[in-house]
C-alpha cells in the first residue's frame, strides 16, 4: 500500500480510538479563524517533539495540515513517513480531515472548539462511548514510583549525596516541592525507559497484527501500542487492561492477554527504606 494511502487510513482509524488527555494544552488556529484545543500529557508532548525533530531533520518542514491532528496521532503519521522514506503530502483529502475532527468530538478528548454542524456525523457520540478507568496524571502518581527499589537506586546513583535528601522530601508531605523540577523529569523518563512488561495483548489492524503492552514501575502502569503511543497512568494492571478492552473492543485477537509477571507489590522493607 502506498504511504499516502497508509496515512489516510491511519487518520481515519486513529480518530475512533480513545485519546488520553493531560495537563498540557495546545491551541491550533485554522485558516478560517477557528480553533482546535488538543490536551495531552507531558510524556506525549516530549515524544512528539522528539518525533518532530526526527522528521524535520530528514524531510524539512512539516505540512500545514499536520498540527490539526492530536500530538499522539502526529507521531503515528511521522512514523509511517519515516519508515517508508516518504515526505508527507502538502495537502490531505479534506473529507478525511473533516471526518477526523468530527470523530474526535465523539471520543470526548481532545477539546474541540470547531463548529461541527458542517462536518460529517461522528461514528460515535460521547454518550455512546464506553467508559474506561480514569487515566491519572503523572502529578497524581509519581510518588508511588518511590516504592520500587530500582527507582530509589537510580535516584541515589544519579544524584549521589543529594539522593537521601531527595528521597526523604519525596516521601514526605512536602513532596510537591519536587514537582516541575529536574527530579520530576528524571522520574518521568525513568518510568518510560525502564518500565517492565507486565501484560501483552495482540490486536489486528489494517497492516497486520501488533502488540499492546502494559508496562510499569513501582505500581504505576501505562499501556503502549505502535502508532498510538502511550496512554496512562494507572495504579493497577487491571485498570490498564480494562482501558485496553474498552478502547480496542473489536480489534483484539484475545481479550485475556498474556501475563509476563505478577503486579508489583510494596514490601514492608520498601516502605521502611522510603521513610528513612
Amino acid at each position: 500500500m502506498a504511504p499516502k494511502q497508509q496515512i489516510h487510513d491511519f487518520i481515519r482509524l486513529a480518530a475512533t480510538q480513545h485519546i488520553s488527555a493531560g495537563s498540557l494544552e495546545e491551541h491550533i488556529a485554522t485558516v478560517d479563524g477557528q480553533k482546535i484545543i488538543h490536551a495531552f500529557s507531558l510524556a506525549t508532548g516530549m515524544a512528539w517533539l522528539s518525533k518532530k525533530a526526527s522528521y524535520s531533520a530528514r524531510f524539512g518542514e512539516l505540512p500545514d495540515w499536520l498540527p490539526m491532528l492530536h500530538p499522539m496521532h502526529r507521531i503515528g503519521v511521522c512514523d509511517i513517513a519515516l519508515k517508508a522514506g516518504f515526505r508527507m503530502p502538502e495537502a490531505i483529502d479534506q473529507a478525511t480531515l473533516n471526518a477526523y475532527l468530527s470523530n474526535l468530538a465523539g471520543v470526548q478528548e481532545p477539546k474541540l472548539s470547531l463548529p461541527l454542524k458542517n462536518l460529517p456525523k461522528p461514528l460515535k457520540n460521547a454518550s455512546e462511548t464506553p467508559t474506561a478507568k480514569t487515566v491519572l496524571e503523572f502529578s497524581e502518581i509519581w510518588q508511588h514510583l518511590l516504592n520500587d527499589p530500582h527507582v530509589r537506586k537510580e535516584i541515589t546513583k544519579t544524584y549521589k549525596e543529594r539522593g537521601p535528601e531527595i528521597l526523604a522530601i519525596a516521601a514526605s508531605k512536602n513532596g510537591y516541592l519536587l514537582q516541575d523540577s529536574d527530579i520530576d523529569t528524571f522520574l518521568l523518563d525513568l518510568l518510560h525507559n525502564d518500565a517492565r512488561l507486565y501484560k501483552r495483548y495482540t490486536a489486528q489492524g489494517s497492516y497486520g497484527s501488533y502488540h499492546i503492552d502494559v508496562r510499569g514501575i513501582g505500581g504505576v502502569y501505562f499501556y503502549w501500542a505502535p502508532d498510538f503511543g502511550t496512554t496512562g497512568y494507572f495504579l493497577s494492571v487491571d485498570d490498564a487492561s480494562e482501558a485496553i478492552l474498552t478502547n480496542w473492543p473489536d480489534s483484539l485477537v484475545s481479550r485475556t492477554g498474556r501475563n509476563y509477571r505478577q503486579p508489583f507489590r510494596v514490601s514492608a522493607q520498601a516502605m521502611d527504606d522510603v521513610q528513612k
